[in-house]
């Protein structure tokens, strides 16, 4: 997870330097809309990427003993798990920072 983490970050910071460059050289809404236009073939080439990927196909054994199904624990009574889920929402407000506030902000400029 920390690799994607970090991957994810490193294309956030060169996402937003393009993307100021950009804008900054641009007077027109010619180059936001090229940006966008850039953005949506690139989830069209991960999204032709990730059809046309095969997975290895794997055997697995099935099982002679049934394990008892348990129903789910109460989050809402674990403060461990209501603690952390609070501090993971306001550490992961950067993301809509990075990629809504600042370049709203940028175009006002």
């Amino acid at each position: 997870m920390s690799k994607v983490a970090i991957v994810r970050n490193v294309a956030y910071m060169l996402a937003a330097g393009i993307f100021s460059i950009v804008v900054s050289f641009t007077t027109g809404p010619g180059g936001v809309i090229g940006m966008l236009i850039a953005n949506a073939m690139a989830f069209l080439v991960s999204a032709i990427l990730l059809v046309s990927v095969k997975l290895p196909h794997v055997v697995t054994k099935a099982s002679d003993q049934s394990q008892p199904v348990t129903p789910p624990a109460q989050p809402l009574k674990n403060l461990n798990f209501l603690s952390l889920s609070l501090c993971n929402g306001i550490l992961s407000l950067h993301q809509a920072v990075m990629t809504i506030a600042i370049p709203l902000w940028l175009l006002t400029k």
